[in-house]
């Protein structure tokens, strides 16, 4: 930065006096440095404290319950909230098959009323489960492993395929 340049950024100052010395006589030195890397790792730190509180809560309110519909309820409205997702929908796997036991959206355009029976190994949802490890996608309209029309036509653009083990 240039002596008259206009910059803001946070700061540490000091001020010190440099009455010590008779030339330099009511003179203060200031010291400024900038601190933004530290901020920036504060605010990186607080985020993570507030995601890993907010997964401690959902996990006790998961386990406050062991019916299979408090679980999926609790489970979708939770994780549209700690994600900030449009949408979240819950399947449940039976056989092949996986059928839709909850959603949540913020969406009133996105209805899953009448959501079409998906299977293991289709689309990222079904790799999700086959492959039991997540699957992300940030443009399902580009990835040729999004087979499916539903949420193209929906308008979704990136997609997070889940796979949560409960056992009974």
């Amino acid at each position: 930065m240039n002596l008259g340049e206009k910059a803001s950024f946070p700061a540490e100052v000091n001020l010190s006096s440099a009455a010590d010395n008779s030339l330099l006589k009511n003179t203060f030195i200031i010291t400024l440095r900038n601190i933004s890397e530290q901020v920036a790792d504060r605010k990186a730190v607080q985020k993570r404290v507030d995601e890993l509180i907010a997964l401690h809560d959902f996990s006790n309110k998961l386990n406050a319950s062991l019916n299979f519909q408090d679980v999926a309820k609790t489970t979708v409205t939770n994780l549209k909230e700690l994600m900030k997702a449009d949408v979240v929908l819950l399947f449940h796997r039976v056989g092949n098959e996986l059928r839709l036991i909850g959603s949540e959206t913020s969406r009133s355009d996105y209805d899953h009323k009448h959501t079409k029976l998906h299977k293991v190994g289709e689309c990222l949802r079904g790799l999700a489960v086959s492959q039991g490890k997540s699957v992300f996608s940030l443009n399902i309209h580009k990835d040729p492993r999004c087979v499916w029309d539903e949420c193209k036509v929906a308008g979704l653009i990136s997609f997070a395929a889940v796979p949560l083990f409960w056992e009974q």
